[in-house]
């Protein structure tokens, strides 16, 4: 069964639990075990440095 994935602001989405995710360019990093990374990626998103969060999320 997939979880709902509802839009969280232009860089994010939020799964049914309220979790937050980031999502540069619309699409979900939702990779089960990189919650660190999710999490870094979306103080980089939130801060408005989208080139970092890039840089960590395809490294």
């Amino acid at each position: 069964m997939m979880a709902s994935i509802q839009a969280d602001t232009a860089h994010s989405v939020r799964d049914a639990d309220g979790t937050r995710w980031p999502a540069p360019d619309g699409i979900p990093f939702l990779r089960s075990g990189r919650r660190d990374l999710a999490e870094a990626a979306l103080a980089r998103l939130d801060a408005g440095d989208r080139d970092a969060a890039l840089v960590l999320l395809l490294a």
